[in-house]
């Protein structure tokens, strides 16, 4: 009987193991672009986690990046850890962070997503930046379709708001993508001899458990209490 006990156990381990690390596959990709309405580009892609130094966006832009998803974090999370961008000129630009091929947890579930144009950063007054989490069930790119929107925030100076929670779409059976979006107007006063630097985050990640995880969990338990009434002494 405790051998059978212990098997069981090892096996509803691991399923669960195995489950909580199902956004294995998800790719995360940087974009940029030019203009209010402009689509990004990729810049560059990796899978857990990303990054791009100093990356030329026109004449007179310059982009900084960095990004971690899942793994190493919590399935369905995704941190824009650093994005810091540069104009030597006024205008607009567009900074995308996407996580495609997220496949837990499916279903309709909350989201937390924390925003910020960090403190001490250098910016001159007349500047705007929208930040906005994106959850799209159809796995798209740079996704900034209306429907998709988790939470938008607009920023003309400098601070940290959130966690706001919202509910995402439902997503599954097919995997799905998460993205975090950065719309940077930069004012006419930024020049080559003093460009305006913006240092932006967003933080966006899941907030219950993997609900594969916890049927796989229930499972096991399920077998843990057969396996404990067949050999119960009668």
């Amino acid at each position: 009987m405790k051998r059978n006990l212990l098997t069981a156990i090892a096996l509803g381990s691991g399923a669960v193991l195995c489950a909580s690390g199902a956004s294995t596959g998800a790719t995360i990709s940087i974009g940029d672009c030019l203009g209010a309405s402009c689509a990004p580009t990729t810049i560059a892609t990796g899978s857990g986690s990303v990054s791009i130094a100093g990356a030329p966006l026109g004449a007179t832009w310059s982009i900084t990046a960095s990004a971690t998803g899942s793994p190493p974090l919590a399935a369905t999370s995704l941190d824009s850890n650093t994005i810091t961008v540069q104009a030597a000129g006024g205008g607009t630009a567009k900074v995308a962070v996407t996580q495609q091929g997220n496949n837990s947890p499916f279903g309709a579930y909350p989201y937390l997503s924390s925003m910020s144009v960090n403190p001490g950063t250098s910016s001159p007054a007349g500047f705007t930046v929208v930040e906005t989490t994106l959850n799209d069930p159809a796995n798209g790119l740079y996704t900034q379709a209306a429907a998709d929107i988790l939470s938008t925030d607009t920023f003309t100076v400098l601070r940290a708001d959130g966690p706001f929670s919202n509910t995402g779409l439902v997503d599954g059976p097919a995997p799905f993508s998460v993205t975090s979006l950065y719309t940077i107007t930069a004012p006419a006063g930024c020049t080559a001899a003093a460009p305006c630097s913006f240092n932006l985050t967003i933080n966006l990640s899941s907030t219950v458990p993997e609900p594969a995880s916890l049927t796989i969990l229930g499972s096991a338990l399920i077998g843990l209490a057969w396996l404990s009434r067949r050999h119960k002494p009668t």
